[in-house]
């Protein structure tokens, strides 16, 4: 929706979001699909690694590897330094659960 000023321009007013958010519309986390005990994060950190990862004692989480960070042209060689984007930043933002 926009809004005339006194002078005549247009000024966007802020919008809120359509719905406030839940994390359950976005699902319960990280699924294992082939059933290994690796989530999907840890496959992916697994994928993209760029030496042999490292994992827990339980076999089912990634510690260790080597990851190239693009946008600091950093490494990063533990696995929890490796960030995603927040559920709760995303619904923010405009991202809508399936």
């Amino acid at each position: 929706m926009i809004e005339r000023t006194r002078r005549g321009a247009q000024a966007p007013q802020s919008v809120a979001p359509a719905a406030p958010y839940t994390r359950a519309a976005f699902g319960s986390g990280w699924t294992d699909p082939d059933g290994d005990c690796l989530d999907t994060r840890a496959e992916l950190l697994a994928a993209l690694s760029t030496v042999p990862v490292t994992l827990a004692p339980s076999g089912c989480a990634v510690r260790h590897g080597r990851w190239f960070a693009p946008y600091t042209a950093a490494t990063r060689p533990k696995a929890r330094a490796i960030r995603t984007i927040g559920v709760r930043s995303k619904a923010i933002t405009g991202a809508r659960c399936a």
